[in-house]
């Protein structure tokens, strides 16, 4: 058992054990610990000394520092258990956490008090805080690793004296922030970090999230943007020592700042983590990360990482939010649904819903993920559809609310009287859509156009006018929109609301319409029957005097119902009447025209 030393220093401020026993050595003037305690001093040579886990050096030491009444907590790493670990602690996470055979360390803090930094054992810690620049984990001359007894001796092996290596590089603002949070988490007391919108973490929380995020990015692709950390490399992550990348400084300076990112901003890192996770689980199918990363949610603050983690998937368009069983989102409306829940939310056909998604108005996407499709659509399409549904009617409605027949309503329609929202000449659906509000913006159009009616005798029904010119190529919209310029006066009769109440003026319609045929008359000519009436002969003969050569059909057109129409030019029956009647030119030109008048006046009957 080894004597009480004769000479009693005491512990300088976050001095280690190790360096403590050194300098405990030096001041009984032997040359180093292990000339000191030899029964130990093989150990004391290759490792740092600075954990109590139940190793045989631990009796001697404590031995000696009982005799001289030493604390040694705080000489000790395992006054930071509690912090890390919460105080249970594996073996494995020590490992992990304390550095045991290599030590690093500051040159500018060396200098100014020649012991070694307790803290300066905890991978987590890469950066000097006091003099803003990154620890040293390498001779600089032979880049060997450095020992605990070698760091002690300021002396490597090659000759470098330690204490004379010039500051090294200065992390950037990002690394060296971190890294202060951390130090002042685990050295000052009752330091705490607010995680915006979830409260104070003390370091207890802090350090439950951090390594635990450490441990999911541990042999993850190091070249993604979460790892983008103050221009360092690194081909994979080695937190647990478990790959043969070196964890040195570099190392985990990128492990610590990756994982403080994700404890403090998860809405931003996280979906990088998810997606480095799905990649990874691919090659290691048996990878136990989802059950950390369930730990972390079911944990304190866990809801912040769940509402990322569930705002990720409820955007992924890759697949269903449904098939994730390890870890399942949060109970929230989806974003994205497959086509048979969106039929069930519509109560509506598979037949529509494929209509629907054909004429956009329900966005569907589909992905290829490993060769299979994945068809998902959009929850706001379907919030937009029945919103729709709501604010539009049908043709059938307009027609009752307009007062016309589904033909005539079709018509205005097809001329954009009447403005469709969706319809087969819109948006190539099948079915007309209106909005409710245009239809009565229409119907006030309509009132605003008409004057008075005083005597109803000068007026006639738009339904019987629609009838007067049924054989024309007038039709009823082209009515209304002489009404709408202003070519025909029109009027309501009183108490009425829509158009079977419209009146049209006659002495108006009667213009409109004499004008109507004369234009046909030039641009087409008479039908058969039309000529057949002028030349007071029967249609064989037209027939007949066309099948001779004499008459030349100068137009023809196929009826709405089928039948073909033919057409003989003004021009010809003009000169057959000249020709064969032995009319004066001018004689035939008034005849012409009167025919014309009778032709208007028999449409009137």
């Amino acid at each position: 058992m080894f004597k009480r030393p004769l000479n009693i220093i005491k512990p300088k401020k976050d001095e280690s054990l190790y360096s403590f026993l050194y300098r405990i050595a030096l001041a009984n003037h032997y040359e180093h610990i292990g000339s000191m305690l030899k029964e130990i001093g093989t150990t004391l040579y290759s490792a740092n000394c600075n954990y109590l886990n139940g190793d045989k050096w631990e009796r001697v030491v404590l031995d000696l520092l009982n005799r001289m009444s030493v604390n040694t907590r705080s000489l000790l790493l395992n006054h930071f258990n509690v912090s890390f670990f919460g105080g249970k602690v594996e073996e494995f996470d020590y490992r992990r956490v304390y550095n045991q055979y290599h030590v690093k360390y500051c040159p500018e803090c060396l200098k100014e008090s020649f012991y070694y930094r307790i803290y300066w054992d905890i991978s987590l810690i890469t950066t000097c805080v006091k003099h803003e620049r990154y620890l040293i984990d390498r001779c600089p001359k032979c880049q060997k690793k450095i020992r605990a007894s070698r760091i002690m001796r300021d002396k490597c092996t090659c000759g470098e004296i330690y204490t004379s290596t010039s500051a090294v590089d200065r992390p950037d603002q990002e690394v060296l922030e971190i890294q202060k949070v951390i130090f002042q988490l685990l050295m000052e007391p009752d330091t705490t970090l607010n995680l915006k919108g979830v409260g104070e973490l003390t370091e207890v929380d802090y350090f439950f999230y951090l390594l635990h995020f450490a441990d999911l990015i541990d042999n993850l692709n190091g070249e993604e943007d979460l790892f983008d950390v103050d221009s360092i490399m690194v081909k994979k992550v080695n937190f647990s020592l478990r790959n043969t990348l070196p964890r040195d400084i570099k190392m985990m300076t990128v492990i610590s700042t990756a994982a403080h990112r994700l404890v403090v901003s998860p809405d931003h890192y996280l979906v990088s983590l998810i997606k480095l996770m799905d990649d990874f689980k691919k090659m290691q199918p048996w990878t136990h990360k989802w059950d950390v990363f369930k730990r972390i949610i079911d944990s304190k603050f866990g809801g912040v990482y769940h509402d990322a983690y569930t705002d990720y998937l409820i955007n992924l368009k890759t697949e269903h939010i449904n098939q994730r069983v390890k870890v399942k989102p949060k109970k929230v409306k989806k974003k994205y649904v497959t086509k048979s829940e969106a039929t069930k939310m519509l109560k509506s056909s598979h037949e529509t819903m494929t209509n629907l998604i054909k004429y956009g108005l329900l966005v569907q996407h589909e992905t290829i993920v490993d060769g299979k499709s994945i068809k998902l659509i959009e929850v706001s399409s379907i919030d937009r559809y029945k919103k729709l549904r709501e604010e539009t009617i049908s043709l059938q409605s307009v027609c009752k609310m307009t007062g016309l027949t589904f033909h005539a309503g079709k018509l205005f329609v097809e001329k954009d009287i009447i403005h469709a929202l969706h319809g087969p000449l819109v948006d190539g659906y099948p079915n007309w859509l209106f909005k409710k509000k245009d239809i009565e913006s229409f119907l006030r159009k309509v009132k605003k156009c008409c004057v008075p009616l005083e005597n109803e005798d000068d007026w006639i029904s738009l339904k019987n006018a629609y009838f007067r010119f049924r054989h024309t190529d007038l039709n009823l919209s082209d009515l209304m929109l002489f009404v709408f310029n202003g070519t025909c006066k029109a009027a309501i009769k009183p108490g009425g609301e829509n158009l079977k109440d419209l009146m049209i003026h006659k002495e108006d319609f009667l213009g409109i319409l004499k004008q109507i045929l004369e234009e046909r008359l030039m641009q087409k000519g008479f039908l058969l029957r039309e000529a057949a009436i002028v030349l007071h002969c029967d249609v064989k003969i037209v027939k007949e005097l066309i099948a001779s050569g004499r008459f030349a059909v100068s137009f023809e057109e196929t009826h709405p119902n089928g039948d073909q129409m033919l057409f003989v030019s003004k021009v010809q029956v003009k000169d057959y009447l000249i020709a064969e009647k032995k009319m004066e030119a001018m004689a035939a030109d008034r005849y012409l025209d009167e025919y014309l008048y009778k032709l208007v006046a028999r449409t009137m009957k």
